[in-house]
């Protein structure tokens, strides 16, 4: 536990550097989010836990529905984030449940219990991917195109896999 919070703190004293280096570029700022291109990809496992569909409104909204076959725990994710063709980050979970940045939204949107087994069910959503991005990110980040990968799968089964492009441009100002 202690080596995973050493780690998490690491990364993100890295990431404030490398932001902070980066805001004095032109390539870095408030930001206008719209989603080019979103695609379910297919996990390393033969068989896929859920069926999921998504589809994205006006660039912005993103309605995924995710039809969860069976109760399953997932024990294993990857996530990946490039802006510009550069590698921005990379994770690599064994227990996506115990993230501290992934807990909170598994819960807030799924049937999960203690033990992370998201229970067998429908499963409809609806984000504004530009304000989460705003949020997360604090308002600013960097210009360019992003491409974000997440998948999420166990032993058994594929649970989710997804890649999002999305083109971030400076926000006009009022």
């Amino acid at each position: 536990m202690f080596k995973k919070t050493v780690i998490c703190i690491l990364f993100i004293i890295l990431h404030v550097i490398y932001l902070g280096y980066s805001s004095s570029h032109k390539n870095f700022g408030s930001f206008n989010y719209n989603v080019s291109n979103i695609v379910m990809c297919k996990g390393p496992k033969r068989y896929d836990c859920c069926n999921t569909a998504v589809k994205i409104e006006n660039g912005k909204r993103m309605l995924l529905s995710v039809d969860v076959k069976s109760n399953v725990i997932p024990n294993r994710g990857k996530i990946s984030i490039t802006v510009n063709g550069q590698l921005l980050v990379r994770m690599q979970l064994k227990k996506p449940c115990n993230n501290i940045f992934l807990k909170p939204l598994i819960q807030k949107l799924l049937n999960v219990t203690q033990e992370c087994e998201i229970q067998q069910g429908l499963y409809n959503m609806s984000f504004d991917i530009e304000r989460l991005a705003q949020e997360y990110y604090g308002g600013m980040f960097f210009y360019g195109n992003l491409t974000f990968k997440s998948l999420i799968y166990n032993d058994n089964c594929n649970f989710f896999c997804m890649l999002i492009e999305a083109i971030l441009s400076p926000k006009n100002s009022p």
